[in-house]
């Protein structure tokens, strides 16, 4: 069983991440750079639900909460997958931007990559949520301690609709990181001349943050994408062989069933959100806007802590007004 201790920090740890990449996460959304404000979305999303999650299910996996589970499960079915395509497009745009002989970036040409960007990182994992209905073998399942998740059978479709896209992705990825690296090896004395010709707010201190958010999300997610791509073969299987919806989808395997697992433990993809959440903060939170946008949200927070409690303190018991000292009822 897992301690208390790990139990608090890991829902301390998603509480914080989840409200602290909202700022940046915004910022980014504001400024037209899509991977990272896809990035960040994913994370404020999943660890927002992992603590909810956390917190319903900490003590038992009791069928509590069906409307949550239906969408909670769905995405953190596939937001491990949104970082990855997330992750990718901020590495493919840090590619086009050291790409030699490229011009300033047209209006028409941003949108269509902030357009393709969010498709692929926002669009692409709904797709896969929405598919997988075919291998579902019940409504969702409930873990404690990690709440609602999906429930799979190991069928050809589960590999061609699920298992294979992190590794593609990692692929792709791996890719655009050797051609940013050549990139910057041949020309690291042009970057500044080369990131303003991006038409946008980039600056290099940002282009460097982008740089050092994707290839450090990318060397530590590769191998939890090899390592849970096996753990999901062995944990989904054995392998069943696809016939007909019937054969996956039968008396025991019926899309309405909740399953329950009052024994789980905390598994490494678990941890993946949290990862990413504390990279968006290490790279993106330190910035002069960000920092900005912080003060902002806690003047705000303040200003209406402080307007409620002048309000109850004008307020006596049940409703009462004091005024001058004499309280009054009503």
């Amino acid at each position: 069983m897992a301690s208390g201790a790990l139990i608090n920090t890991y829902l301390s740890l998603s509480l914080l991440c989840g409200l602290l990449n909202i700022p940046p996460t915004i910022l980014h959304i504001s400024q037209g750079h899509s991977g990272p404000a896809s990035f960040g979305l994913w994370a404020t999303t999943l660890n927002i639900l992992a603590f909810t999650n956390g917190v319903i299910w900490r003590n038992d996996a009791l069928d509590r909460a069906p409307v949550l589970c239906d969408i909670s499960s769905k995405i953190s079915e596939v937001g491990p997958l949104g970082l990855l395509i997330a992750n990718c497009c901020i590495i493919r745009y840090l590619a086009l931007i050291l790409t030699p002989n490229r011009t300033i970036e047209e209006p028409q040409q941003k949108r269509r990559r902030i357009l393709l960007d969010y498709c692929l990182s926002l669009g692409f994992p709904s797709l896969i949520a929405a598919v997988s209905v075919i291998y579902q073998v019940g409504r969702y399942q409930i873990n404690n301690l990690a709440g609602c998740s999906s429930a799979s059978a190991l069928v050809w479709p589960t590999f061609i609709l699920s298992i294979v896209w992190p590794l593609v992705f990692c692929g792709i990825s791996c890719c655009y990181s050797l051609y940013v690296l050549y990139c910057l090896i041949q020309r690291h004395r042009d970057i500044k001349k080369l990131v303003n010709c991006t038409g946008s707010t980039l600056n290099v201190s940002r282009f460097a943050r982008m740089g050092a958010l994707s290839v450090t999300y990318f060397c530590v997610a590769t191998p939890c994408a090899v390592y849970g791509t096996l753990e999901t073969i062995a944990a989904t299987g054995p392998y069943v062989p696809w016939v007909s919806w019937s054969t996956v989808h039968n008396e025991d395997n019926k899309l309405s069933m909740v399953r329950q697992y009052p024994l789980y433990q905390y598994q490494l993809r678990d941890w993946l959100p949290i990862v990413a959440g504390l990279m968006v903060i290490c790279f993106f939170s330190c910035g002069s806007e960000s920092v900005s946008m912080y003060s902002k949200v806690g003047l705000a927070c303040l200003d209406r802590l402080d307007a409620l409690k002048k309000k109850f303190s004008r307020q006596g018991p049940r409703g009462g007004i004091m005024s001058r000292g004499v309280y009054f009822p009503m």
